[in-house]
């Protein structure tokens, strides 16, 4: 029963991302100092009533030093909720989504999403990034992709970053979203 709330819980506040998602790539992103490791930290700690009901294992990991970035906290963990939600949504019980977040290069942070579910098709894969690129987001959950993802990407754009999703050679997905500490003109990206 905890988990089916939580399951409803998360796709209220999806319902709303999409509802929002126009809106807001209309506004400027917010621009102050985000500690990610501790915004990585609250969504993992948010999530586990949802991997605990699943019988997933949901672990994290923060290695030393990584660095606060300038951005919107909000529209961050908008992004990690989103990639760990799908990673949970593709995982079998008994299974484990590995969360990270460390230091990428010298300024950089890369928060990092491993699950050990059934992967993307090849053809998801390059939807993805054709959906994202046309902006038609409207249609994504048409074709077998989570509006999540595009919405995660759309997030990482914004902050001057980006989302990698590829496959894993042993099983499941692996997702990076890459982040640069600061310096970049934070903006939603345009849609054709």
């Amino acid at each position: 029963a905890r988990g089916s709330v939580q399951q409803l819980l998360y796709l209220n506040s999806l319902t709303r991302d999409v509802l929002a998602d126009e809106r807001e790539r209309h506004h400027p992103l917010a621009q102050s100092p985000v500690a990610v490791a501790h915004v990585a930290a609250h969504t993992v700690a948010s999530l586990q009533p949802l991997a605990s009901a699943r019988g997933i294992c949901l672990r994290f990991q923060e290695t030393r030093g990584v660095p606060s970035i300038t951005g919107d906290e909000y529209q961050l963990q908008r992004a990690f909720t989103n990639l760990i939600h799908n990673a949970l949504q593709h995982s079998v019980e008994g299974s484990t989504v590995q969360v990270a977040v460390m230091r990428n290069g010298r300024d950089g942070v890369v928060f990092t999403v491993d699950d050990e579910g059934c992967g993307f098709s090849e053809n998801a894969l390059a939807r993805l990034v054709e959906i994202d690129d046309r902006g038609d987001s409207e249609h994504a959950s048409d074709q077998g992709l989570g509006i999540g993802l595009i919405i995660a990407r759309r997030i990482a754009l914004a902050h001057g970053g980006a989302l990698t999703i590829h496959n894993r050679a042993d099983r499941g997905a692996s997702l990076r979203l890459m982040l640069p500490r600061e310096g970049q003109e934070n903006r939603w990206p345009s849609c054709a």
